[in-house]
Parts: structure tokens; C-alpha cells; sequence
């Protein structure tokens, strides 16, 4: 911050909101004169700073069933390539989706021995 030359002035709206919630909503930052990228743009540093964006408008372009068997199967594929087919799993289970898929997963595509339990809730 100090090589930049920005002045650091507090923003002590964005501080009581990130205390309240743990983050920030909108572009704004703690330092008033700062702000965060737009989501899928990044920076660029390469002689000169330039800020970057990415189209993302041809993404609409699939159904909603095609949308839902890719991240089936993409999400299926990531547990399948932790595990070995041969060998244990030991699953921290919760309430969560992501445990429970897990679970389901390896129950039904794996002949690995399972070991689930849960710590709390």
C-alpha cells in the first residue's frame, strides 16, 4: 500500500459490515480508494496495469439437464479419483450435501470399505 501512493483512509461503513457478516457485499473494500475485481476478470501486470475481463455470455447456451449431468459427473469423477477402488474410506459425515454425496458415491460406484461417523451435530 505505502509504494502505491494510495492514501489509506478507512472505510468505517465496510469495517462494521465485515465484523457483522464476516465479509463484504459489494465492490467496496476496508481502504475507501480500493476496490475488488468484478468476478471472472483478473489483472494484468505487464509492463503497464490493465484490468481484465473475461465473456462468459456464450455459457447460457446449455439446458438445464445438460448443466446437471456435467456436474453429476464431474463431481462424481473428482470423489472416484480420490479414492481407490480397492481400498478404505474413512467420510466425515454432517448435514451437508457435499458429505452425503460422498458417501453416496463411494456406496454406489466403489466396492471400498466405508468407515462413515460423525464429530457433533
Amino acid at each position: 500500500m505505502k509504494l502505491s501512493h494510495v492514501p489509506v483512509i478507512l472505510n468505517n461503513k465496510k469495517i462494521q459490515e465485515f465484523m457483522r457478516n464476516g465479509f463484504i457485499l459489494d465492490s467496496n473494500t476496508l481502504v475507501t480508494e480500493i476496490n475488488k475485481l468484478e468476478y471472472f476478470s483478473y489483472i494484468s501486470v505487464n509492463n503497464t496495469l490493465r484490468i481484465c475481463g473475461i465473456d462468459y455470455n456464450d455459457s447460457n447456451n446449455f439446458t438445464k439437464e445438460q448443466v446437471l449431468k456435467n456436474w453429476d459427473s464431474m463431481l462424481r469423477e473428482s470423489i472416484l479419483r480420490v479414492y481407490s477402488e480397492a481400498g478404505e474410506a474413512n467420510i466425515t459425515l454432517s448435514s451437508g450435501f457435499d458429505s452425503n454425496y460422498i458417501l453416496y458415491t463411494l456406496a454406489n460406484y466403489t466396492n471400498s470399505s466405508i468407515n462413515a461417523f460423525c464429530i457433533g451435530g
